[in-house]
């Protein structure tokens, strides 16, 4: 149960999926040449758009998580929920003389 709860938290912090997507789409960069070169009897076009096309959705991913990384968190909404209900109440207070 410890390693489950480890892993889920591993895998719900945003920081990791940044670090896994853009590890990905410096491999699939990487991957590129070798992939045109080893492959000769194939089409060159189609390697290289298929990478091309593993690179953008890698980045994609990656720029997504780098989007979720720094949204807000559930504890960041709650405290400015206080803070605007601490306001409100103390304008209240003052307009209530009025």
């Amino acid at each position: 149960m410890k390693l489950r709860s480890r892993l889920s938290t591993l895998l719900s912090d945003p920081c990791t999926w940044v670090r896994v997507h853009g590890g990905l789409t410096i491999m699939w960069a990487l991957l590129m040449a070798p992939a045109i070169l080893l492959w000769k009897d194939s089409v060159p076009f189609l390697v290289c758009i298929s990478v091309w096309a593993n690179i953008a959705g890698s980045a994609a991913s990656w720029q997504a998580a780098r989007a979720d990384r720094n949204s807000p968190t559930v504890e960041d909404v709650e405290r400015l929920e206080r803070k605007i209900d601490a306001l409100r109440s103390r304008m209240t207070l003052l307009t209530r003389g009025r």
